[in-house]
C-alpha cells in the first residue's frame, strides 16, 4: 500500500515525458537507450499496478482497453536459447489488431519473457518501415537504408511465459505514453465503498466528477 500517490504520479509523467523524446531522438540509439526504456517502462507499470492496489486511480482509467497487435507464434516452441529470434518464432504477415484491459496488460509487461523494442527506419524520401521487416528485404537495401535514415522507436513486442507459444504482442510507443500521462494526471474527487463478504473487505469505486461541491 502507498500513503499518498502524488510521488508515483511524478515519477510516472517525469517516464512518460523521457519516452517521448524516445520517440525521435536526437541521436541514433545504442544499447544504453534500450537498456534505460526496459527500465522505464517496467517502473512505469509497477507504479501503476500500486496505484489501483492503493485505490488511487478512477475505476474508468482502470477499466481502459487498450490496442495492441497480436502476432502468433509460428509453431516454434519458444526457450531461453531462441527466444531472440523473434521473427522466425512469429508470423507477421497477419497481425491481429485486439483490446485488451489494463490489468492484462501490466501483467504481460510485469511478467514478460520476451520484450524488445521495435524501432522504425525512414530514409530521406519518406520511406519507413520496423526492423521486424528488415528480414524482408536484402543487405544491399539494408546497407543503403542504414546509411540514409534515421531510427525512430515504433513500438514495443512483449509475451509472458504463460503466452509466448501462443502470441507476441506488439504496442504503440504512442499508446503507452497517454496511459503514463492518463494515470500520471489522474484526480479522484469521489469515492464509494462496499463491504464485501466474500473478500472481508470493502470494494472501492473511485472517480472525478467535473460538477462537485468538493473543496478540492
Amino acid at each position: 500500500m502507498i500513503i499518498s500517490s502524488q510521488a508515483w504520479q511524478k515519477e510516472l509523467l517525469k517516464i512518460s515525458k523521457q519516452t517521448q523524446k524516445k520517440l525521435h531522438p536526437e541521436n541514433d540509439w545504442c544499447f544504453k537507450d534500450y537498456q534505460s526504456l526496459e527500465i522505464d517502462l517496467m517502473l512505469s507499470f509497477y507504479i501503476i499496478r500500486k496505484l489501483i492496489d492503493a485505490k488511487q486511480l478512477t475505476n474508468r482509467i482502470i477499466s481502459t482497453n487498450v490496442k495492441v497487435r497480436k502476432h502468433k507464434n509460428s509453431g516454434i516452441s519458444v526457450n531461453l536459447l531462441n527466444k531472440h529470434r523473434i521473427p522466425e518464432l512469429y508470423d507477421y504477415t497477419t497481425p491481429k489488431n485486439e483490446n485488451i484491459d489494463l490489468k492484462f496488460l501490466i501483467n504481460q509487461f510485469m511478467h514478460s519473457y520476451i520484450f524488445y523494442p521495435i524501432l522504425s527506419y525512414k530514409d530521406q524520401k519518406g520511406l519507413k518501415f520496423t526492423e521486424i521487416a528488415k528480414y524482408n528485404v536484402t543487405d544491399e537495401e539494408l546497407e543503403v537504408l542504414f546509411e540514409n535514415s534515421k531510427r525512430e522507436l515504433e513500438s514495443v513486442l512483449f509475451t509472458s511465459d504463460d503466452k509466448k507459444n501462443k502470441f507476441i504482442y506488439e504496442i504503440e510507443i504512442t499508446e503507452l505514453i497517454k496511459l503514463f500521462e492518463s494515470a500520471g494526471n489522474c484526480k479522484i474527487n469521489s469515492s464509494a465503498y462496499k463491504y464485501n463478504d466474500k473478500r472481508m473487505d470493502y470494494d472501492v469505486s473511485q472517480e472525478y466528477k467535473e460538477n462537485t461541491d468538493l473543496p478540492f
